[in-house]
């Protein structure tokens, strides 16, 4: 997974804290989950902000 690309969208919006010791899974569900809430739920531009497939992503929902 590619990081959030820096687009004028994104600029100035505080970063995500994860606790040391967080499992990557979590990581990926939390970094999953707030990519939607920032796309207001439009999974094709969530999967492009993230670097994945729209399908990978719905996989990954699904799991």
């Amino acid at each position: 997974m590619q990081a959030v690309p820096k687009t004028d969208e994104a600029r100035g919006r505080e970063g995500v804290f994860i606790p040391a010791g967080t499992r990557l899974r979590d990581v990926e569900e939390m970094l999953i989950h707030e990519t939607l809430r920032y796309t207001g739920g439009n999974k094709t531009k969530a999967a492009s902000l993230l670097g994945i497939s729209l399908r990978n992503l719905r996989r990954k929902l699904n799991k």
